[in-house]
């Protein structure tokens, strides 16, 4: 047979530091999407707030909602109150 001058074949399992390496990517980028959803739940919360701001007495308490639960309240059960939150996302599924 002839020599084809190919060293010998390296490892088929990865080595610890490239699975280690994979596994703090994996965790990096869930850390990341955890705090994207969180970026965006906060964005849409004060899109929420400053719509109710915007209404007078009258109206807050025709849908079920005090001046101060605008202003301290919850605004993620403000938002699901009023139908505005992610009102997107539920008619898309």
């Amino acid at each position: 047979m002839t020599d084809t001058g190919l060293g010998p074949v390296g490892r088929a399992v990865p080595s610890r530091r490239i699975a280690f390496g994979g596994a703090v990517l994996l965790i990096a980028l869930c850390l990341a999407t955890v705090m994207l959803r969180h970026w965006l739940r906060r964005i849409e919360e004060r899109r929420v707030r400053a719509r109710l701001s915007e209404l007078d007495d009258h109206l807050l308490k025709d849908i079920g909602v005090t001046r101060a639960d605008v202003l301290f309240g919850n605004v993620a059960t403000l938002a699901q109150t009023t139908g505005t939150g992610d009102h997107r996302r539920r008619r898309s599924s």
